[in-house]
């Protein structure tokens, strides 16, 4: 788990380096709410105002993380030391492709919160 957290860590500088739209971000320290989840992949739209989405773990198989976001319907699971996210179905549960993410999208924000939340 060490190594892995500091792989993540590691990583994150990259969000400085590569251009985007737009920056996702994470709230340093977590914020987390049991029946909610944690915000994350959070844009700030100037004036003070914040736009985040709340991601809820649901299984935890490392080095695999299945999770739930309030901004989509599907079940996402991420690969963390792969840095690869894939949605589940709805209709059926089958998994989609595995996606790598990119530094600074709202995926890399939702995969560096799944797995390093506990």
């Amino acid at each position: 788990m060490k190594l892995l957290l500091a792989t993540l860590l590691s990583t994150s500088s990259l969000l400085a380096v590569i251009p985007a739209q737009a920056q996702f971000t994470n709230p340093s320290p977590p914020e987390c709410d049991e029946v909610a989840g944690c915000r994350t992949a959070c844009e700030d739209y100037g004036a003070g105002i914040k736009g985040c989405i709340y991601l809820k773990v649901i299984s935890r198989n490392f080095p695999y993380v299945t999770f739930k976001t309030s901004f989509e319907r599907e079940i996402s699971e991420a690969d963390c030391p792969q840095f690869k996210l894939r949605t589940l179905r709805v209709e059926d549960g089958m998994p989609n492709r595995w996606e790598q993410v990119i530094p600074g999208s709202r995926d890399y924000a939702k995969l560096m919160q799944a797995c390093t939340v506990r």
